[in-house]
């Protein structure tokens, strides 16, 4: 999900966008799309392998019965972590439909629910899911929504910026609930891992904090606009002259989504969007029989979204998650623990791939 992504919050990733604008102007469109196309698929590739290797040594002893007879004992409760999956997400719309209030929207929030749905799909389905989701929603907004794109990229920025705040945050509190579980895992990984967590969540905080800073001054779309236009490239002038007024727009919503005032209604709605997170899964572990406490499952949550911002490259995170979870599970100290994170892993994913399915069905059926 959601998650993820947290780390891209920087506002210099829009810049960068307006920047390539230029860029692709000023050279031929084969020379750009073979060099970002190459580097992409390398790393993909390279990322993808990497995570195959990690669900191979992490699996590779696993007692497949062991793992059917702890699916099979949780029975139609095996539903219940995909319910829960819809809670994440009507609290994640929730905090948009704040944002997007800034920018005169009204609307029902099942609208936002089944555009959440879909995007999370995109982001859960593709390699680079998240920077492709994140791309995408200003236009779904667009479509979707009647959200004219400047307004959608502002509150686009926003929820970025308070997704890298607030996770900040949840990794703080994650370390810190989590500590004696943390320790353990810390000890047979030979890995610091709560110095990890504050690491990451250091960064975090500031940069979604120059970012909100940045933004607040209501003035960065003009000022990017007046030094494209000083670079006395015709067809980039062409490309900006009829847009002035939607940076202007771009201006004017994120002099109002950053005030203060609406970021602070917002956050905790953000903040509960990790809880919610973790909330699934505890539930989903809890199910199987791992005895493990709520704020112990904030701790492996807090440890998961790391490890998704790793293996962004990758979809779901797949492979790059499920080492992380066996761990903790490992820690926790349940008997044979590989067929317990198999079984979770067999859970998470199945619960992803449904909702991803629904979340395609519903782009399909709005594309109709």
């Amino acid at each position: 999900m959601t998650g993820t992504n947290a780390a891209e919050c920087a506002t210099a990733d829009r810049i960068t966008e307006i920047s390539q604008v230029a860029h692709e102007l000023a050279t031929t469109g084969d020379d750009t799309s073979r060099r970002w196309s190459f580097s992409r698929i390398a790393v993909t590739v390279v990322s993808a392998l990497f995570a195959a290797l990690l669900l191979w040594r992490t699996f590779a002893g696993v007692d497949i019965h062991a793992v059917a007879a702890l699916l099979s004992r949780m029975g139609p409760a095996l539903l219940l972590p995909a319910g829960a999956y819809l809670i994440t997400m009507s609290v994640d719309s929730f905090g948009w439909r704040r944002l997007l209030a800034q920018t005169g929207w009204r609307g029902p929030l099942s609208r936002l629910v089944a555009l959440r749905v879909s995007i999370e799909a995109i982001q859960l389905s593709l390699p680079w899911g998240s920077v492709i989701s994140e791309s995408l929603t200003p236009p779904l907004l667009r479509r979707r929504l009647g959200v004219r794109l400047p307004e959608g990229v502002a509150v686009s920025a926003a929820r970025k910026c308070l997704f890298g705040l607030t996770q900040a945050v949840f990794l703080v509190l994650g370390a810190a609930l989590g500590s004696r579980l943390i320790a353990v895992v810390g000890r047979s990984t030979g890995v610091s891992v709560s110095a990890g967590l504050l690491s990451v969540a250091a960064v975090l905080l500031a940069v979604a904090v120059s970012a909100a800073v940045l933004l607040a001054n209501g003035n960065l779309a003009t000022a990017v606009r007046r030094r494209l236009r000083a670079l006395r490239i015709p067809r980039l002038r062409a490309f900006l002259a009829p847009r002035h007024a939607g940076f202007g727009r771009f201006d004017d919503s994120t002099r109002r989504l950053f005030h203060l005032a609406t970021l602070a209604r917002t956050a905790p709605l953000v903040l509960c969007i990790w809880f919610s997170e973790a909330f699934e899964t505890w539930l989903s572990l809890v199910l199987l029989g791992v005895p493990i406490s709520f704020p112990e499952a904030v701790a492996v949550e807090a440890g998961a979204s790391v490890l998704r911002i790793l293996g962004v490259a990758v979809p779901a995170g797949l492979g790059v998650q499920e080492v992380g979870y066996v761990a903790f599970i490992v820690a926790i100290g349940v008997a044979d623990p590989i067929a317990y994170g198999a079984a979770f892993s067999v859970i998470k994913r199945a619960k992803e791939a449904l909702w991803t399915l629904v979340g395609y069905g519903l782009l399909l059926h709005k594309a109709v």
